[in-house]
C-alpha cells in the first residue's frame, strides 16, 4: 500500500503541477513540481481530464486558473468525475461559459 505524503514528509501535498490550458490540440503540457505521474488532456473547450494515478478517491485537490487575457476576470474551476486515477475539471469564466485558461495550477493531498 502506498504511503501518504504525511507519512513520508510529515505534512504537505503529494503532487503539485502546472498545466498549459490553451493548446491547438488536445494534448496538455504538464510541469511536474512535486511528485510524479501527473498528465492531462483537454477533452473539449474548458474541459480537462487530469491523470494522477493515486489509486484512491480519498484525496483533496486544489486548482487555480491563470488567464492572461485582456479582461483580467478570474476563472472558476470545478472538479468532478473523481476516480482512483483521474479527475475531470470544468473551467468557466464569470458568465459561466466554458473557457480554456493559459495555465492551471494544481495540488493533490491524500
Amino acid at each position: 500500500m502506498a504511503q501518504s505524503a504525511t507519512q513520508l514528509t510529515g505534512a504537505g501535498p503529494r503532487n503539485a503541477f502546472i498545466m498549459t490550458g490553451r493548446t491547438d490540440n488536445d494534448a496538455c503540457t504538464v510541469d511536474q513540481v512535486l511528485g510524479v505521474n501527473i498528465s492531462a488532456a483537454r477533452t473539449a473547450t474548458g474541459k480537462y481530464t487530469v491523470t494522477h494515478n493515486m489509486g484512491k478517491t480519498g484525496y483533496c485537490a486544489v486548482f487555480t486558473a491563470e488567464d492572461n487575457g485582456a479582461d483580467g476576470i478570474p476563472l472558476c474551476i470545478r472538479m468532478f468525475g473523481r476516480s482512483g486515477n483521474t479527475c475531470d475539471l470544468r473551467i468557466e469564466d464569470d458568465a459561466g461559459s466554458l473557457t480554456d485558461p493559459d495555465f492551471v495550477h494544481g495540488v493533490f493531498y491524500d
